[in-house]
């Protein structure tokens, strides 16, 4: 009997679990642009890119570990420089988006 209580009790902390975890990245989309690295502020990672109505900026608020070793984004090395860049958006249970780099391809000129 205590093991068909314990069993139900993790069932439930699971199936809440996995509820709980669906509202914090509610929404994940996948983009892939060429932008310019303006430079990192305590905001975070800043590129910008052009389209045919509009100048757009953004900030990433995480950046892929792998992506911090190979290219030095907190110094000026890389400012000015053309990325192709991929990054996703999701969305957390408050409708915050979280932009994340998750990867970067320089462009030789």
């Amino acid at each position: 009997m205590k093991s068909q209580i314990i069993k139900s009790i993790l069932l439930i902390v699971l199936v809440l679990g996995l509820q709980s975890h669906s509202y914090i990245a509610s929404t994940i989309k996948s983009v892939k642009v060429t932008a310019m690295f303006d430079g990192f502020n305590e905001e975070g990672y800043n590129f910008s890119y052009e389209t045919d109505d509009d100048y757009v900026t953004i900030t990433f608020d995480k950046v892929k570990e792998d992506l911090v070793k190979k290219f030095d984004l907190k110094g000026d090395t890389y400012v000015g420089e053309k990325f192709e860049v991929t990054y996703s958006v999701s969305t957390t249970e408050d409708d915050d988006e979280i932009y994340t780099l998750e990867s970067l391809k320089l462009i030789e000129e």
